[in-house]
């Protein structure tokens, strides 16, 4: 992800979802305030640590017992759809029907090794509750990427660097609760979805997540190395034109996969608003909320004179939960450092759009400093307005005679050149075309749409296209996903969603069977349910229903529905999800929740 600074860059640039590998067996700290490093002893990983020592590989997937938490190939089920990642044709989007058409050994929901659309979830509730359902929700998801962020973190960290919970402690004051109550909510429902994990140990790993790319950056970048350079990718702009107003990004990192969930947060108090983030992850990066507000962050490098202070996306999260304008959205940033407080030790470059206003504002960010330009006509000729960012601050922000990014300088360049010759109906279509952009030739490191040319650059991993109705997406390169997919997958704004929500899902034992309830909240023509068993909560889940269950409910409304599993007579458990489809084949994952005595 594009994130606070280029520190953080290249660490997500090198571990984004990679795979673990078999050396996972060598002893490693698997949490603890020195997660991924080399160990003997659960004492060497420090407070909440544990090490994963791998003396017993009962399932013989290549990783031991104790840090394995998935019962079948592999050691995470990344993408929660109750199979193992070794054995998952597709392994970061939800398929547990695991359809192959061609029997290419690829599943239908990643054709060429592209994924078709992301996984999603709806929340609701008080912040620790949602966070509570998040870290139920994607346990093994956050566990694996943590694992690996850990490790990068602690390889890179700057020499005498604090930890993250001393960061935490350091920064806690500054903290909005609702921060605080997420944060606290997704180490409980590590706990719940992972039993043998002590909280103090899950505790270590969302502390981890989110306080690690303050400690990478305590450092003051006063230069940007080139191996960062070519991790660092990021594109974004907004324009607005007769056609509409429009708030576009590439997310740019290593790796093989996106790892990002759609989520809707709806909390009890605050604006309601999507993300598409990782969910261990409690500030925001891309978001829209109820009141058309709209963001996206870019790494912003080099900050110099770097101070500990607030990470610049919990600001963003603040921007979400409470701005209804573009200027209520500025003033919570400008007035921060007008109050005396800094932000932290990364840099940013973040676009807002107020989608009623139909404005927008680009904000270069330092940990002291901060500059505002709001999107103008760039051409007398039309009536074309557009902000615009690659990954570098601008020379009216920020200037060094030495201060040279060549990839980042051509992409903005070349970005700059597209949104300059527009023309007044400037679309949905022309935003894609841009993000898609190639130079009229193959892809390359240094093009809008990025692949990598060697093992130590980013690619494109997520596109994403805010409008006042909802999201636009694609994933992987967009120039390669139209080649196999002729839309891009949409997204309802967070005050109507657009798919069926499913608001609760129980089991419960019989003596003959195990009686399956579910309720829903809202539904779209075409959406569908199946169910799926498995004898432990962690092991493969199999279909159980002949045929889906359609969706019933009429005008959105919701309904109750209820399905018996004879199968369960004499069972001691069986523990059960719940997939819902939508019409264009995305599906929602739900459980698993225990079904027998």
């Amino acid at each position: 992800m594009s994130k606070q600074s280029a520190a953080i860059a290249l660490v997500l640039g090198i571990i984004l979802f990679a795979p673990l590998s078999a050396t996972a067996l060598d002893p490693t700290c698997l949490t603890g305030e020195k997660i991924g490093l080399g160990c003997t002893a659960d004492a060497d990983c420090g407070a909440g640590g544990m090490c994963c020592t791998g003396t017993t590989d009962s399932d013989n997937d290549g990783f031991g017992d104790d840090c394995d938490f998935c019962r079948g190939t592999g050691q995470y089920d990344q993408d929660e759809d109750g199979i193992c990642d070794g054995d998952d044709n597709c392994p970061s989007v939800p398929n547990p029907g695991q359809k192959d058409t061609d029997r290419d050994g690829i599943g239908d929901a990643c054709p060429g090794g592209i994924e078709k659309f992301a996984p999603m979830a709806v929340f609701k509730g008080s912040w620790y509750e949602m966070g509570r359902q998040a870290g139920g929700r994607y346990a093994h998801l956050i566990m694996g990427f943590g694992n690996l962020f850990g490790w990068a973190v602690n390889s890179f960290k700057p020499a005498n660097a604090w930890s993250p919970q001393a960061y935490y402690d350091e920064i806690a004051p500054l903290l909005p609760q609702s921060y605080k109550d997420h944060l606290t909510g997704l180490t409980d429902g590590l706990v719940e979805a992972l039993p043998t994990l002590s909280r103090d140990e899950a505790w270590s790993v969302i502390a981890m997540l989110n306080m690690g790319t303050e400690v990478l950056n305590m450092k003051n970048m006063a230069s940007i190395p080139a191996p960062v350079q070519e991790i660092i990718g990021c594109t974004g702009f907004a324009v607005m034109s007769t056609a509409g107003t429009f708030l576009c990004h590439n997310t740019d990192a290593q790796g093989t996969t996106n790892g990002s969930v759609i989520i809707y947060w709806q909390p009890d108090s605050g604006y309601s608003y999507m993300t598409i983030d990782p969910p261990g992850w409690v500030d925001v990066g891309f978001g829209l909320n109820e009141k058309g507000i709209a963001v996206t962050t870019n790494a912003g490098s080099p900050n110099d004179n770097a101070s500990m202070g607030l990470p610049p996306n919990v600001m963003l999260r603040r921007v979400m939960e409470e701005a209804s304008t573009l200027e209520e959205a500025v003033a919570l940033f400008q007035g921060w450092l007008d109050n005396g407080t800094s932000f932290g030790t990364g840099g940013a470059l973040l676009h807002i759009v107020d989608f009623n206003q139909n404005t927008m504002a680009k904000i270069q960010l330092r940990s002291n400093v901060i500059q505002v330009t709001y999107g103008q006509h760039q051409q007398s000729d039309n009536s074309t307005v557009f902000v615009g960012s690659a990954n570098h601050y601008t020379t009216d922000f920020y200037y060094r005679a030495d201060y040279s990014y060549p990839s980042s300088f051509e992409r903005y360049e070349r970005l700059m050149d597209l949104l300059d010759n527009t023309t007044e109906d400037f679309n949905l279509a022309q935003c894609w075309s841009v993000l898609k952009d190639t130079k009229g030739g193959s892809a390359t490191n240094k093009t809008i749409s990025r692949i990598a040319e060697n093992a130590a650059q980013s690619k494109t991993v997520f596109s994403t296209i805010f409008t006042p109705d909802g999201m636009y997406y694609s994933l992987e390169p967009p120039h390669l996903y139209f080649e196999q997919f002729t839309n891009p997958q949409f997204v309802g704004k967070p005050a109507a969603p657009g798919f069926t929500i499913v608001d609760a899902f129980t089991a419960k034992p019989r003596i003959f069977f195990s009686r399956l309830d579910w309720t829903t909240s809202s539904e779209i023509e075409g959406s569908r349910f199946n169910m799926y068993r498995s004898t432990s909560r962690d092991g493969s889940y199999r279909k159980i229903n002949l045929l889906p269950v359609k969706a019933r409910g009429k005008d959105g409304a919701g309904r109750a529905y209820r399905f018996f599993d004879f199968a369960a007579l004499g069972a001691k458990r069986f523990y059960y999800r719940l997939e819902c489809i939508d019409a264009s084949g995305v599906s929602l994952m739900h459980g698993p929740v225990r079904g027998t005595q």
